[in-house]
Parts: C-alpha cells; structure tokens; sequence
C-alpha cells in the first residue's frame, strides 16, 4: 500500500478533480481555482514530509539500536531499552490513517528515544575518555605525587574510576566528568607551570 495515500491523498485527488475540464470567464473564478490547487499541492506536499520525516526518524532510531545490540554495557542502559521499546511499539504502524498532528507526535517520540541513546552513548565515551586521560597522567608525573594537584587528580580518579556508567544517573555521570576535567586542567596548568 501505498504510504501517502489516505485522507490526505484523497482531499487532493478530489481537489484536482474537482477543476477538471474547468472552464469560465470570470478572472477570479480562475484566481480562485488557482488558489485552490496551490492549497492542495501544499497541503499534500506537507503530508509527504511529514510521512518521509517519520520514516527517516524510525529508520535512524533501528540503526541507533542495530549499534549498541551487542555492545555490552550499552545495551543494558534505560535509554537503549527505552528506544527498543519505541521501536516497537510503532513497527509496522499505517501511517495512512493517522492524521498530521498524531503522526508529527509519534515522530517526536522516536527522535527524542534517539537523542536520549546518543546523549548517553556520548556522556559515557566523555567520561571513561577523560578517566583514561587522568590515568595516563597520573603514570606520567608519577614522580609528583607530593604535588597538591597530583594527589588532588588521584582522590578525584581514585573516587569516580569505579563508577557504575550503567546505574549512574546523567547527574552522577556529568559530575564525575566535571570532576575528572577539572583534575585534569589543574594538574595539566601546574606541570605546565613547573616546566
């Protein structure tokens, strides 16, 4: 079945129709009839967006899920739950019968189910990229640990390395990283400065 054909398929069909072997000798009757089939075209040519735009969004949201299925760790995050469900709940769906304002809104649920996994997928490679950046520091200046900022890198290493990515909250997680960035600017600025 076609995937734009429906109500809105069918108001367009009956307004071309509806001008077929039109004929007058009004102006306005012509500007009228004009109007209309613009009116027509853009009504339908919005329906095709909108029904492009769902597919595009779902499309993207099972490649989203195709990524992380086996990636342990990833695949045990509520956000990848979360978007399997979303996937689910709409495959196979007719969009056909479902008017503009419903399908935009079902549209925005896949794409926010979407965002929600790359944000997290995101937060996560941020996080254990900086944990490895303070490990690599810490091995680096390794003769500084009498330094303040040294051992102030390592409690801040030693009390977030060990942190739960997958129960973590986006608030745990951003501070964590927060914490590991600001370890990081300091110890950098102070080797920087003692150089």
């Amino acid at each position: 079945e076609d995937i734009y054909s429906g109500q809105y398929l069918s108001e367009y069909i009956n307004t071309i129709g509806s001008y077929e072997g039109f004929s007058s000798t009004s102006p306005s009757d012509y500007e009228n009839a004009t109007q209309a089939i613009k009116n027509a075209m853009s009504e339908m040519n919005g329906r095709i967006s909108n029904v492009d735009k769902f597919y595009s969004e779902y499309k993207a949201a099972q490649d989203k899920e195709a990524v992380y299925t086996d990636s342990v760790g990833y695949n045990q995050l509520v956000a990848y739950t979360d978007l399997v469900a979303e996937i689910s709940k709409y495959e196979g769906i007719d969009v056909t019968v479902l008017d503009n304002d419903t399908l935009t809104a079902i549209t925005a649920e896949i794409t926010a189910a979407t965002k929600a996994m790359t944000d997290r997928c995101s937060t996560m490679d941020k996080f254990n990229s900086l944990k490895a950046d303070l490990e690599n520091m810490l091995e680096q200046y390794s003769s500084y640990d009498f330094v303040d900022e040294f051992r102030n890198t390592q409690a801040t290493y030693n009390k977030g390395k060990d942190l739960d990515l997958i129960a973590a909250t986006d608030e745990n997680l951003n501070e964590a990283i927060n914490a590991f960035n600001d370890a990081k600017t300091a110890l950098n600025n102070k080797m920087g400065a003692a150089a």
